[in-house]
């Protein structure tokens, strides 16, 4: 106040409480430890949150984590659950008239069961499948089990734009109702193909999906002129359906 000298002087303030911020974060996975990093905004000061990891949780053999595989779990669940999902559909084409004409069997594939009511079982499959044969007016749709047993079907509706048709049947038997994903899959995810190649048996393959396409067919048989269907392409073994 005299010569006009000035002179600083710094204080630090140490805040009552400390003002923790998230300044870093590392996931935790099933087999390693995760943490979150905090960082006090007003002193600098740190504190580690520690995120012990989780160990797998497996359901039915494949980890809901990081979708690693119990193969053994698997292949038992496969084999006595998912298996009773599974049917072989065969249709067959016939005119009624003067004469009583009936071709052999038209159309074959696979399909899995996505709903239940009462005795009444919903069956998914494509439409490829369950189209009738050009020039025949009426269908004959059989089902069979994974034991063998059969069953009348009865093509309830079917779409040509996206390749799929519903089949529902009457049993007083206990199936294993699968139901419909919500979301895609990610890629690497697993994947296993049930269904009886040429009505030759139970096959089961596994896989993972590799990437989406989308392709262009022309059959007017069995579609509408130059479908274009969006696709999983997956490496688990199929035929060329």
């Amino acid at each position: 106040s005299l010569c006009g000298e000035k002179q600083n002087e710094y204080l630090t303030v140490v805040p009552d409480e400390h003002n923790y911020v998230l300044a870093e974060k590392k996931e935790r996975t099933c087999e390693e430890d995760g943490y979150n990093k905090y960082v006090c905004s007003y002193c600098k000061k740190e504190k580690v949150e520690r995120l012990y990891h989780l160990g797998h949780n497996y359901v039915h053999g494949v980890c809901s984590q990081c979708n690693d595989v119990d193969f053994p779990v698997l292949q038992n669940y496969v084999t006595t659950t998912l298996i009773k999902a599974n049917v072989t559909i065969e249709v067959s084409s016939y005119n009624y008239g003067f004469l009583f004409i009936k071709k052999g069997v038209v159309g074959q594939g696979s399909g899995v069961i996505f709903k239940k009511e009462g005795n009444k079982y919903y069956v998914l499959t494509n439409n490829h499948v369950a189209v009738k044969e050009k020039g025949y007016k009426y269908r004959e749709v059989t089902i069979k089990d994974y034991q063998g047993y059969t069953y009348d079907g009865t093509v309830v509706c079917r779409s040509a734009d996206y390749d799929l048709a519903v089949i529902t049947f009457n049993s007083s038997k206990s199936y294993t109702v699968m139901p419909l994903a919500e979301e895609n899959p990610d890629y690497g995810e697993d994947i296993i193909a049930i269904g009886q190649p040429q009505g030759q048996g139970n096959a089961i393959t596994y896989g993972k999906v590799v990437w989406y396409e989308s392709i262009t067919i022309d059959d007017a048989e069995a579609y509408q002129s130059n479908v274009v269907f969006k696709v999983i392409v997956h490496s688990a073994n199929t035929n060329g359906g």
